[in-house]
C-alpha cells in the first residue's frame, strides 16, 4: 500500500496548480493535449491513495503508461500542428518528420517480445518497451525543434516551453528507470 509521503504531496499540489493555471490563464486553448494529459496525471497520481487494491497493481502502470505515452505523442503533435499548419512548405517537412519517427519508435518497441524465460510482461515493458518509446519521443520532440528552427517558423513561447521541459523530464526519467532497474539486476545477480 502507498504511503503519502511529503514529497508524493508536493508533486500532486504542483500538477493540481499546473491544471488549475491551465484553466485560469486559458492556456489549455493553446495544447488541449498537454491539459489533458496534466488532468490524466492528477488523477492517475490520486487514484492509488483512493483505492490502493485496485490502483497501486502493476496493471494499473501496465494500462496508465501507454495512455501516457500515446498523450506525450499527442502533445508533440498537435504543437507541431499548431506551428506548421500555417506554413505549406514546412507542412511536408515536418510530415516526413512524423511518419519517420513514429515508424522508428514503433519498430524498436514492437521489435521487442512480450516476455522471456526470465522476466514478466511487466519487467519487460518497465526495463525495455516504455524506455524505448521514451527516447523515441524524446528524440521526436528535438527533431521537431530543428526542423522548427531551419525554417525558421514561429514557435509560440508556450509551447517551446513544453517541449523543451517535457524531453528533459523523459529524460531524467528514462535515465532513473534505467539505473535503478539497472541497480535491481545487480544485486539479485541478474547481470
Amino acid at each position: 500500500m502507498p504511503e503519502m509521503t511529503p514529497a508524493t504531496v508536493a508533486v500532486l499540489l504542483a500538477v493540481a496548480a499546473v491544471v488549475a493555471g491551465l484553466v485560469v490563464r486559458g492556456h489549455w486553448r493553446l495544447n488541449t493535449v498537454f491539459a489533458v494529459y496534466c488532468a490524466v496525471n492528477l488523477a492517475t497520481g490520486v487514484m492509488p491513495y483512493m483505492a490502493p487494491e485496485r490502483f497501486y497493481t502493476q496493471a494499473f502502470w501496465m494500462l496508465s503508461q501507454p495512455a501516457f505515452d500515446i498523450l506525450k505523442i499527442g502533445i508533440v503533435l498537435e504543437i507541431i500542428w499548431r506551428t506548421v499548419r500555417h506554413f505549406p512548405g514546412a507542412v511536408t517537412g515536418m510530415r516526413v518528420v512524423t511518419v519517420t519517427f513514429a515508424v522508428l519508435t514503433a519498430a524498436a518497441a514492437l521489435a521487442l517480445p512480450l516476455t522471456t524465460s526470465s522476466t514478466s510482461s511487466y519487467e519487460t515493458a518497465v526495463e525495455l518497451f516504455h524506455p524505448r518509446i521514451m527516447d523515441g519521443t524524446i528524440w521526436f520532440i528535438a527533431v521537431a525543434l530543428v526542423v522548427a528552427w531551419f525554417h525558421r517558423l514561429p514557435v509560440h513561447q508556450f509551447h517551446r516551453s513544453i517541449l523543451v521541459g517535457l524531453a528533459i523530464y523523459m529524460a531524467f526519467y528514462s535515465t532513473l528507470l534505467r539505473l535503478s532497474t539497472e541497480a535491481i539486476s545487480i544485486s539479485f545477480g541478474l547481470t
